[in-house]
């Protein structure tokens, strides 16, 4: 059978559907240490310095302990594989605002190729720490943002602009929580790299005077095709 260079460019074309129809993984699992599984914690907490891909934007990254083993337990994620598998992070109660605004933020970035593409997030959470101090409102902000520079443990508030935003409530027990296309691009993000940050929000505490602590794990962000424009078939 004789391949015309038209069918062949329709081979590629119909390819290029198949592959697009399923949504790319940005954050999850291994990749961009979603399951926070890339080096071991040990028995204490670690500072973001020590967890590889994520960064505390408005706060110290050598002091602030973000990863840990405690109160992990019951994570989807907690008995994967047996390699570092009951690992988990957490965010302080951190509206302050004497502090300002402050986000664990990941460095896997990904650049916006269309118009039409919508992003998705999950992650499980659990309310940890003293029941009393969670009213059920309590969430985590969850934003994509690009950055004036390159993300790294330098990187402050006021060098990120949010393109988008979602809140994933925390409302029990290692619950897994998500928000589907919760941001879809138009012509003007096209070329932009966005990265992922996630804030915590304590509505009924505005001065951070109460102590939340909670877990979270499995995190995963996706991005799904958008529109696509076909191009001339050359003569």
């Amino acid at each position: 059978m004789k391949i015309t260079r038209s069918v062949a460019y329709a081979l590629l074309a119909n390819l290029a559907i198949t592959s697009s129809m399923y949504g790319e993984t940005i954050i999850g699992d291994e990749i961009g240490n979603g399951n926070f599984e890339a080096e071991a914690f040990g028995s204490k907490a670690v500072a973001y310095k020590n967890v590889s891909h994520w960064h505390l934007i408005g706060g110290n990254e050598t002091s602030t302990t973000f990863g840990t083993l405690q109160g992990t337990n019951g994570s989807p994620d907690s008995a994967a594989d047996g390699r570092n598998d009951r690992q988990a992070a957490y965010l302080f109660d951190n509206d302050d605002s004497s502090q300002g605004d402050r986000y664990a933020a990941n460095d896997t970035g990904y650049t916006i190729q269309s118009a039409g593409e919508s992003f998705s997030i999950e992650m499980a959470l659990h309310q940890f720490g003293r029941t009393a101090n969670y009213h059920g409102d309590e969430y985590i902000n969850a934003v994509l943002f690009t950055v004036a520079k390159n993300l790294n443990t330098s990187t402050e508030v006021a060098d990120i602009e949010i393109v988008a935003s979602t809140q994933l409530m925390i409302t029990g027990t290692w619950l897994t929580v998500s928000a589907d296309g919760f941001y879809t691009t138009t012509e003007q993000d096209i070329g932009k790299t966005v990265f992922l940050g996630l804030e915590l929000v304590d509505p009924q505490s505005p001065e951070g005077g109460r102590s939340i602590f909670p877990r979270f794990d499995a995190v995963r962000l996706e991005v799904h095709p958008g529109e696509s424009t076909p191009s001339a078939e050359p003569e």
